[in-house]
């Protein structure tokens, strides 16, 4: 096997640079919840059998919004709990002050936990991945771009690119977002585009907080380092990767607004990342009836560190079997094409 990696290193982009939250079923997207079920399994296995080490820890999200009141706050979690029998609890603020000591609750007195999400370090993750892969014989070429393909009735004949050509088997199309400009040199293009987020990483402050704190536009979270992460936003500003200091300042007023004490810390990196869109936010994974030789996963948007390992498995299972335990219908790129 080999992957073709345009960057220096992986996980250069938003695959190294992301909110390393790892969701498990919310009361929104339920599209998505077969494959963030079974993710989560997966990375149990990951830690567990394989033994990656990655910080993976499961400390739950903390959904806060005060622009919704407290009652319909409470009554979003009881809908939920009776309608999918998914573990969801309503916090109040004795319950907030409790689960996260340094919460703002003049920010907001009540939330929503989601106990089954998880956190870990996605760049740690990339090398789990790559070391595992290359210890099965798995090439990875950087700084090799895909310029062009040949084809040959409904199969890519050879993939050529800044470092050679190439004769595969099977190609799969996973590059974030630049899949659209990828599969256009196919003759097409998939309908997936940049969508620009931001991130803060502070000083080390350890314990701070616990939890994923989820703002109603930003996010903080404390990775395995003991840093803070900052970040959030959508901006639609095609591949313009310059960061917006405006976007970094909302992003830090929200974050110190639900953790006062962020604003004792120093703020150490700042960067601007990608992710790949599709519409309505499905991602888009599985084989094309257009092309014999072809799969895709991509489009994940802001989940595609959570559903990194079932993707994988989705499509080792399309290559080796032809066929996914899971039903990939609604993810199907034949959707666009």
């Amino acid at each position: 096997m080999l992957v073709l990696e345009k960057e220096k290193e992986i996980t250069a982009h938003a695959s190294g640079h992301n909110a390393e939250g790892i969701a498990y079923v919310h009361e929104t997207e339920p599209i998505i919840w077969p494959l963030t079920r079974e993710t989560h399994k997966l990375y149990r296995e990951l830690v567990e059998t394989q033994h990656f080490s990655f910080d993976f820890e499961r400390n739950g999200t903390i959904s806060l919004d005060p622009s919704i009141d407290e009652k319909t706050t409470e009554k979003i979690a009881q809908r939920f709990r009776e309608g999918y029998g998914e573990s969801i609890e309503f916090l109040d603020e004795s319950d907030l002050r409790k689960r996260e000591p340094n919460l703002s609750t003049k920010y907001c007195g009540y939330g929503l936990f989601y106990p089954n999400d998880a956190q870990g370090n996605s760049q740690k993750l990339g090398q789990c991945f790559a070391q595992a892969s290359s210890r099965r014989g798995t090439e990875i070429q950087t700084e090799t771009e895909v310029t062009s393909f040949d084809i040959d009735r409904n199969r890519i004949a050879r993939v050529r690119t800044s470092r050679g050509t190439f004769v595969p088997e099977t190609v799969v199309i996973a590059a974030g977002p630049w899949s659209g400009i990828v599969t256009e040199r196919m003759g097409f293009k998939i309908p997936v585009k940049p969508i620009k987020g931001h991130l803060i990483t502070t000083e080390t402050s350890t314990g701070l907080i616990h939890s994923f704190i989820d703002g109603p536009h930003f996010y903080v979270v404390q990775n395995g380092m003991g840093n803070l992460v900052v970040g959030g936003g959508e901006d639609d500003m095609g591949f313009d990767l310059r960061p917006d200091e405006l976007r970094f300042e909302e992003a830090w007023e929200e974050g110190a607004a639900m953790i006062p004490k962020l604003l004792s810390l120093k703020q150490e990196a700042k960067i601007a990342c990608l992710r790949p869109y599709a519409p309505e936010g499905i991602p888009i994974i599985g084989k094309s009836t257009h092309f014999e030789n072809v799969l895709f996963a991509t489009g994940h948007h802001r989940q595609g560190f959570c559903l990194a390992p079932v993707t994988g498995e989705i499509i080792s299972e399309l290559i080796a079997d032809g066929e996914t335990k899971l039903n990939i219908s609604p993810f199907s790129p034949d959707r666009f094409l």
